[in-house]
């Protein structure tokens, strides 16, 4: 897809009623305005309502910038030179260094044209360094190719050759052809200039087909021209007749009278070649008058100093003396203004070359700053992670202590308790027989009375000398105090006993549903993965505001478990869900605050060649699945 139609596109989906639309149309007629200048007209014009309506100021300034571009190939130089002048301090006030290149390069091609080089360079170059600032690949494109231009006027056909191919290269890559064939044209110039005639055919020709196809009339009267010379060199007077006329019909047709001058400059000189003096001197004179009338004096001195040796070859040489003086005037007039120019040139080169050598130089430096800063980024990435790892670790390792401390407070107690209530059992018994050998009356009754009361009462310390061993072993295996090495678990006792040690939390209100599946036993931290399991039951259980249900499910699949614990709460909305493992997330409404549980959740099952995926509803519930390989592969970096 070419530039032209990828612009169409641009347009064709923009908002009919928007800014965007109005720089498309303003995109779209910049490349147009080469191609068909009534269909770039009619762009313009529909920007330029559409700015109205929507009283855009930048769309504004791009209509000044319309309106000089069209009077600029239209030929009205002065009109142009003004509204360009005018464009480009609105756009320096807005900061758009995209506008100001642009206006900066058709202010080069007007000082160009009207033999100012000096500052038709500097213009062009000011354009090359704004559009490189703004990375404005097209732009950057087209000033390389007119200082090509004025490299190849300055006879530095390398440097030349240098900024055109650079430029081919680009509009190549944004499939520009209007800019392809400019490229074209400026290599052909330099290889027709270094004496390569067959190489600077190549390329002209290249040029004409792809101008044919979008009937640019003055780029392809151009090329035209260019073509004639190239025969004229190569002495096929016939073919370079041909070529110069087509380009001067197609000119006249247009109204370039710039380019006017030039065809008939070469056309004068091929006719002399040809000894066609009549011919000659006809052409001649038209394009002297033209480019007295355009004051261009290189012009005027080159059609003096072809007349001179007209006149001369027809034998009239008091005409042909009489136009040598003049030529000799213009061309010390030129000479004096080529010399300043010249030095001009070359101290803007060396400037402009200084430029780009510091550019390079500030690039490479922002090109090392960026890498550090990457570096630095995500060192302070791996820093937080493994900050939050150890405080989590941390964490679990007080609870351990804890655990282990209870533990051993818990079975002192127990300890005494289960004794006492041995003794008390063996006792009853002991006096149950002797009840039995007691005569009946009013004390036996009493003491059958005060014997079921003690049997009770030891039944009662059975009961809770049992609920405090369960309440041990739970918190012995929650923090897995005898398994932390890895080893092989049984993942529904690691579920129960997170369950049953946190069930003071949440059995008054929620209840707890257990559909467990087949699922075989794993490799695992078991105290790691009993954190996991933790963080979720207890972010399911606080998001329950009130009575509730959470169901815990296990099943098998493909070599992997898959652990899920679904809670009917208020659910996470969705924009959260992206940062649902990042440290310190916190969620407004009943949501629990996670902090950085689910984050190290996330690290664990990672950890473990796992991984863990959350579906969540507003209002409906949340579901965590936690899916853990059935052979694990522990990460060096995590264990």
């Amino acid at each position: 897809m070419t530039r032209l139609q990828v612009l169409k596109k641009n347009l064709k989906s923009s908002e009919p009623r928007s800014s965007g639309r109005i720089m498309a149309l303003n995109d779209l007629f910049f490349e147009t305005i080469n191609v068909d200048i009534t269909e770039a007209a009619a762009l313009a014009d529909q920007a330029y309502t559409l700015t109205s309506e929507l009283a855009d100021p930048l769309g504004e300034v791009y209509h000044i910038r319309n309106t000089a571009m069209l009077e600029y190939f239209s030929q009205k130089m002065v009109g142009a030179k003004q509204k360009f002048q005018q464009a480009l301090e609105t756009f320096e006030a807005l900061n758009h260094p995209v506008g100001q290149g642009e206006c900066h390069f058709f202010l080069g091609l007007i000082y160009w044209e009207n033999g100012d080089q000096t500052r038709g360079y500097e213009s062009v170059s000011r354009a090359l360094s704004l559009a490189r600032s703004a990375e404005d690949r097209h732009g950057e494109a087209w000033a390389l190719t007119m200082l090509g231009g004025f490299c190849c006027d300055e006879e530095n056909y390398c440097q030349s050759l240098t900024y055109c191919r650079q430029a081919n290269r680009i509009f190549h890559h944004l499939q520009s052809d209007e800019g392809l064939v400019r490229s074209l044209n400026c290599i052909g110039n330099n290889y027709h200039c270094l004496g390569e005639p067959d190489k600077a055919l190549k390329y002209q020709y290249m040029a004409l087909q792809i101008f044919k196809r979008y009937h640019n009339h003055q780029a392809e009267s151009r090329i035209l021209n260019e073509i004639g010379k190239i025969y004229h060199t190569l002495g096929k007077h016939g073919k370079a007749l041909n070529y110069i006329n087509d380009s001067i019909r197609v000119r006249r047709e247009i109204g370039h009278t710039v380019g006017l001058v030039s065809s008939l400059l070469d056309l004068g000189d091929l006719y002399n070649t040809m000894q066609a003096y009549i011919p000659a001197r006809d052409a001649l004179l038209e394009a002297l008058a033209l480019a007295k009338q355009l004051c261009s004096h290189p012009k005027t001195a080159r059609a003096h100093k072809a007349l001179a040796n007209v006149y001369a070859n027809m034998e009239e040489f008091a005409s042909a003396y009489e136009h040598h003086q003049e030529f000799h005037q213009f061309e010390r007039a030129v000479c004096r203004t080529t010399a300043e120019n010249r030095f001009k040139y070359l101290q803007a080169m060396h400037e402009q070359e200084t430029a780009q050598r510091e550019m390079e130089i500030y690039r490479l430096k922002n090109i090392a700053l960026r890498e550090k800063n990457d570096q630095l980024e995500s060192l302070l990435n791996e820093l937080n992670d493994t900050q939050s790892q150890l405080v989590n670790a941390e964490k679990m390792a007080v609870l351990g202590q804890v655990a282990a401390g209870m533990c051993h407070e818990l079975n002192t107690p127990l300890g005494v308790l289960k004794s006492a209530t041995d003794v008390g059992e063996r006792s009853l018994k002991r006096l149950i027989e002797a009840l039995e050998d007691l005569d009946a009356g009013s004390n036996r009754k009493r003491l059958q009375t005060i014997l079921a009361a003690l049997g009770n009462s030891i039944e009662l310390n059975k009961t809770a000398s049992k609920r405090i061993h369960g309440i041990g072993e739970s918190l012995k295996h929650f923090a897995a105090l005898d398994a932390s090495a890895f080893k092989v678990t049984n993942l529904h006792h690691s579920l129960d006993s997170v369950i049953d040690f946190f069930k003071h939390e949440y059995e008054a209100r929620i209840t707890i549903e257990k559909n467990y599946g087949e699922i075989p036993e794993i490799g695992c931290y078991a105290g790691e993965i009993n954190q996991v399991f933790m963080h979720i039951i207890l972010n399911a259980a606080q998001a329950i505001s009130g009575e509730g249900r959470i169901e815990i499910c296990t099943r098998s699949e493909d070599d992997e478990v898959i652990i899920s614990v679904r809670d009917n709460g208020c659910g996470i909305p969705a924009k959260k869900l992206s940062q649902l493992f990042t440290p310190d997330f916190s969620s407004k409404g009943n949501r629990i605050k996670a902090g950085l549980g689910l984050c190290t959740s996330s690290h664990i099952v990672e950890k473990h060649s796992g991984r863990i995926t959350v579906e969540s509803k507003v209002g409906k519930g949340s579901t965590f699945n936690v899916i853990l390989p059935v052979r694990a592969k522990i990460t060096r970096q995590s264990a």
